[in-house]
């Protein structure tokens, strides 16, 4: 089951903080058969999340009140995609006003935060403390004009880089702006609903999915948003405790080497924890965190002994007390499918291969998977059914298993496809322009190790040694200079998108120094001279990415590949294919420079 499809709930943060909070004004005027008007009032989050359709039959949060209480409840979705909170200063009038509303639900953080607003914006580079002001001023207006009005303020779901969308690059300081909300609801006595908390828990726990339920790093898909963000708002209306209540009905079913557990769902619950002992009333040992289906299954046992379970349910405010125990005993006998091999064996190759995956366990099943991160199950992978063709670098993982058995261990090996030069397919390199000493490069564990000479990537003309591939229109290169030899205190080392391998191309690259900090760098046109900007005192290990959107262009910069702030951006006409990769220069035409590069991705 797909995590998005779970019952996850996020929780708030109210006057009670993490225990049962006050039930919303506007409920209690609600079954006191008052009628209320609701006002949701915010960025795209509201205007376009599943959770505020105000559609009938979207299951959002209109049909959720409107089941309770019928025509007496009024929802008024007045979210304004693109818009920061000056914006919603300059619009409350008539948002959020001229709708006399009873309750107001507020959200405008996760904009304010955005780093990318032209100059000439109204919502151009809002600060934590203007973001803090602006709040506190709708807040005030709100009260001026009818001082009953329920308050509620609301962070929402981080901002992440993924799928070629650097929402979160962009939004570098999200959390300080949703702690302003924190901070508010805590000096005004305004009930907080907290999403963040239970989708950072998600981001640490779970990123695969968040990545599934956060398509451009910004807007939840809409089962995500009902899933997620929606329990979480009727949750805090009701007044509902934030930590999940205890699994029930847990079952256990002995097997051959295992345990078949299952148990019903948790309401609230992200995932679970599934613990194990030896003797009835524990201590026990937690065998599995995580699990984010209602099922788990323990193998590895010993045969005909007897276990003892509980579970646990857990979200991003913590985790429930255990469950009743349960005990089962496990079959006599024991066996485990035998892990499946590898023929030829992973390491690496000069050309593409064809490789067979085999157990020696008489009429088990294998599946495998080759992008690298995905854990093949008996359920999970595609079946073997014939030789895999490896073309690239591929990581392989394999499980055999059979009815009746336990399932093998996971097998995995890597398979590197090199080309000329010693670099994996399809990265090439060669020198660019007149340099010095001939430059060289060659890969090794997932490390690039550039040699380059050359007076510099500067002015009209660039001479240096390239790693390169090709890439479109759309184009993403990211790496992390890991070091850098030291012939000259401009050396460069980073990442480059170029037009062509000619020597006066059109470019834009982020390079590293050795001690004149990273450099964003730009010739907008063939043959022309190079402009750009410099972050002084910044050093290898360091990260460097530039993105090409169309013909606008931009350069990050990170000290971890997770936090990263924008250094510069410019717009150059480019042809629609384009070199992009690794540039080293030294800077001193008679000497190199050596260079190493991890974490290298490209999309081209």
């Amino acid at each position: 089951m797909k995590f998005s499809t779970l019952l996850v709930t996020s929780m708030f943060l109210g006057l009670a903080s993490l225990g049962q909070a006050s039930q919303s004004q506007l409920i209690t005027n609600l079954n006191a058969g008052l009628n209320q008007t609701l006002v949701v009032y915010g960025t795209s989050l509201t205007q376009n999340g599943r959770w505020s359709d105000v559609t009938p039959g979207r299951g959002g949060l209109h049909d959720w009140l409107t089941g309770l209480y019928g025509s007496r409840i009024t929802m008024i979705n007045s979210g304004m995609a693109g818009k920061a909170s000056n914006t919603g200063v300059a619009s409350l009038s008539s948002m959020v006003l001229a709708n006399n509303p009873d309750t107001v639900i507020i959200e405008f953080a996760i904009n304010d935060a955005y780093t990318g607003y032209a100059s000439n914006n109204i919502d151009y580079n809002i600060s934590v403390a203007q973001s803090k002001a602006n709040l506190n001023t709708m807040i005030d207006r709100i009260l001026a004009a009818k001082p009953s009005t329920e308050i509620i303020l609301q962070t929402m779901n981080p901002a992440i880089d993924v799928n070629g969308h650097f929402n979160g690059s962009s939004r570098p300081n999200l959390a300080a702006y949703y702690q302003n909300y924190r901070d508010v609801a805590a000096t005004r006595g305004l009930m907080l609903i907290d999403h963040y908390v239970n989708w950072t828990y998600l981001q640490t726990n779970h990123l695969s999915q968040l990545q599934v339920d956060l398509p451009d790093g910004l807007h939840p898909i809409a089962s995500a948003s009902l899933a997620v963000t929606l329990p979480a708002i009727e949750k805090a209306l009701l007044g509902s405790a934030a930590i999940p209540p205890v699994p029930t009905g847990l079952t256990a079913t002995g097997g051959t080497g295992q345990v078949s557990l299952s148990w019903s769902t948790s309401s609230g619950a992200i995932d679970y924890n599934v613990k194990r002992a030896t003797v009835s009333g524990g201590p026990y040992a937690t065998v599995a965190t995580g699990v984010t289906s209602t099922s788990y299954i323990d193998t590895g046992l010993v045969s005909s002994t007897t276990y003892y379970y509980v579970a646990s349910a857990v979200n991003g405010f913590g985790e429930s007390a255990n469950s009743a125990e349960i005990s089962t005993t496990t079959l006599g006998g024991s066996s485990q499918v035998a892990a499946p091999s590898f023929s030829p064996a992973a390491g690496s190759y000069s050309a593409a291969l064809s490789v067979t995956i085999v157990t020696t366990t008489s009429g088990a099943s294998i599946r495998y998977t080759t992008d690298g991160m995905t854990t093949p199950t008996s359920t999970v992978g595609t079946v073997y059914t014939g030789p895999v063709s490896i073309t690239a670098t591929t990581t392989l993982k394999a499980i055999a298993y059979a009815s009746g058995m336990t399932d093998s261990s996971v097998t995995s090996g890597t398979y590197t496809i090199t080309a000329a030069g010693g670099l994996p397919s399809p990265w090439l390199t060669q020198d660019v322009g007149a340099v010095g000493v001939v430059g060289s490069a060659s890969y090794s564990g997932g490390t690039f190790t550039v040699v380059g000479s050359g007076t510099d990537i500067s002015r009209t003309a660039d001479q240096f040694r390239y790693v390169y591939q090709t890439g479109g229109s759309n184009c993403t290169i990211t790496a992390r200079v890991a070091s850098m030899t030291n012939p000259n205190s401009a050396s460069k080392a980073g990442v480059m998108i170029r037009e062509t391998l000619a020597t006066g191309s059109s470019e834009v690259s982020m390079t590293v120094t050795p001690t004149n900090g990273v450099t964003w760098q730009y010739r907008s046109a063939t043959d022309a001279t190079t402009n750009g900007s410099r972050t002084a005192g910044l050093v290898a290990p360091y990260w460097v990415r530039v993105v090409r959107s169309g013909n606008t262009f931009t350069g990050y910069l990170s000290p971890d590949g997770v936090t990263w702030t924008q250094q510069g951006t410019t717009t150059i006409t480019m042809a629609s294919s384009v070199y992009i990769g690794l540039p080293v220069t030294s800077r001193n035409n008679g000497v190199t420079c050596t260079a190493t590069f991890d974490n290298v991705t490209a999309s081209p």
